[in-house]
C-alpha cells in the first residue's frame, strides 16, 4: 500500500470512527436484547437464541453500508470535499479505493466484531452452526462490498437521492429472488450444491466486484470540477 493510500485510508478512518464505535454498541445492545427475550422470556433453548441474533450485525452492517457511503462519498461532494482531495498529490485510484476500503473495513468491524461474539457462544454452549452458514457468511461479504461499489458509484455520478436509491431496490430485488428460490425451489439448491456453482460462483460475484471497483475509478475520473460538487 503506498503512503498516500494509507494516509487517505487513515483520514477515512477517523471521520467515521465515533459512528462505527456507536453501531458496535447498537449491534450489542440489540443482540443481548434479542437473546434475553428468547431464552429467558420465551424459554427457549440456547440454539434458537444464538440463531436469531445472527440477523442483528448482518442487518446493521447493510445499514451501515448506506450510512458509510453518505458520510464519506456524498457528504465530500456536497462539501468540495472532493474538489480538495484532486488538489493534494494523489491519483483518482488512491481517492476512491481509499473510501471504498474503508467503507469496507468499518462494516466488516460493524458486523463482525458481534458475530464473533455471537459464534463463540455458539461454540461454547455446542450449538450447532446452520447448514452451509460460513458460505453464506461469505455470500453476505462479497454482497456488502457489491453494495458499497454501486452505492459510491452512484453517489459520484447521480443526485443523493437516485444514489441511495437505485442500489438498494436492485440489492433488495436480487436478495429477496434469492431468498425465494432457496424457499419455493428446493430442487434448484440441490442442483446448485451439486455442481458447485455457490462455491465457483463466489469468485465470479468476487470479480465482478472488482471491476465494479475499477469502473467507479473510471466514472470519478471523468467527473469534472462542477460535477464533483452539489
Amino acid at each position: 500500500m503506498s503512503r498516500s493510500l494509507s494516509t487517505l485510508l487513515s483520514r477515512e478512518m477517523r471521520q467515521t470512527a465515533i459512528y462505527v464505535a456507536a453501531l458496535i454498541g447498537a449491534s450489542f445492545f440489540t443482540v443481548g436484547v434479542v437473546i434475553v427475550q428468547v431464552r429467558f422470556q420465551l424459554h427457549l433453548p440456547w440454539s434458537i437464541a444464538l440463531e436469531r441474533s445472527f440477523a442483528t450485525p448482518l442487518f446493521l452492517g447493510l445499514v451501515g453500508v448506506m450510512q458509510l457511503v453518505q458520510m464519506t462519498v456524498l457528504k465530500e461532494k456536497a462539501g468540495g470535499g472532493f474538489l480538495f482531495l484532486r488538489m493534494l498529490p494523489v491519483n483518482d485510484a488512491e481517492i476512491i479505493s481509499s473510501k471504498l476500503v474503508a467503507i469496507l473495513l468499518d462494516v466488516l468491524i460493524m458486523s463482525g466484531i458481534p458475530l464473533m461474539v455471537t459464534t463463540g457462544a455458539m461454540i461454547y454452549y455446542r450449538v450447532a452452526f446452520p447448514v452451509g452458514f460460513w458460505l453464506d457468511a461469505a455470500w453476505l461479504c462479497v454482497a456488502f462490498a457489491a453494495l458499497a461499489v454501486a452505492m459510491t458509484a452512484c453517489a459520484i455520478r447521480f443526485d443523493s437521492q437516485k444514489a441511495m436509491l437505485f442500489p438498494v431496490v436492485l440489492f433488495s430485488v436480487l436478495l429477496g429472488l434469492g431468498l425465494l428460490v432457496r424457499r419455493y425451489v428446493p430442487a434448484f439448491i440441490g442442483w446448485s450444491v451439486r455442481v458447485g456453482i455457490q462455491d465457483w460462483g463466489i469468485v465470479l460475484a468476487a470479480a465482478l466486484v472488482w471491476l465494479g471497483w475499477r469502473g467507479t475509478i473510471h466514472i470519478f475520473s471523468k467527473q469534472d470540477f462542477v460535477q464533483l460538487s452539489e
